[in-house]
């Protein structure tokens, strides 16, 4: 696994939550959560769009080296 790295969880009230882990054995520190009045008000194809672009953008801010292979549809060389 590379770090840093995407925790995506349910918190005690049952909000999604997003979290970053930087270094193996680190705990995960909240980036983004969302309530679950802010999931039920969502459609299903809102979820997937909302929840899915806020993997990606997470993602593409840490790995920048890589982001611009994803957008450009080039393939990966797995480093």
């Amino acid at each position: 696994m590379k770090y840093p790295c995407l925790c995506i969880y349910l918190d005690e009230e049952n909000n999604l939550c997003f979290a970053k882990v930087t270094r193996a054995g680190e705990s995960p520190k909240l980036v983004i959560d969302v309530t679950t009045d802010e999931l039920k008000a969502c459609s299903p194809a809102e979820l997937r769009e909302r929840l899915g672009g806020t993997v990606i953008g997470l993602l593409t801010v840490w790995n920048k080296h890589i982001a611009s292979e994803w957008s450009a549809g080039k393939p990966s060389d797995g480093t």
